[in-house]
């Protein structure tokens, strides 16, 4: 009788584990966005130097440096972190950080047009 009950009360645990964890998964992936920069980098060492310190800022998932473009196009949690602080995380590595327009990301992607225009000034 004692196994039957611990069965049951295991299974119900269980389930109700995975039922709040599936939740959990569905809200981490809309607290996701993407940011690029301009920088000033020059050289392989500016690219792997932005890599190296880049990817452990707090809420960065994902890291895209194109030395060829002279962009840094970062995925964060917004729960974690904001354009603000990744961009004064690059100005201290010693780079500037101009946030590039979305408009500019997409016709870059498509395109393979290189956007100068900095955020806002169209």
């Amino acid at each position: 009788m004692k196994t039957t009950r611990y069965f049951i009360v295991s299974f119900f645990v269980f389930m109700f584990g995975i039922v709040f964890s599936g939740n959990t998964f569905a809200q981490a992936e809309g607290n996701k966005a993407e940011v690029t920069f301009k920088t000033n980098m020059v050289c392989g060492a500016c690219k792997m130097k932005i890599e190296k310190n880049m990817a452990f800022e707090r809420g960065v998932q994902d890291l895209v440096v194109n030395l060829e473009a002279n962009t840094v196009t970062i995925t964060y949690k917004t729960n974690r972190t904001t354009p603000e602080k990744l961009a004064q995380a690059l100005i201290d590595l010693g780079y500037k950080a101009e946030t590039v327009a979305p408009c500019c990301r997409e016709s870059q992607n498509e395109s393979g047009h290189n956007c100068n225009t900095p955020c806002g000034g169209q």
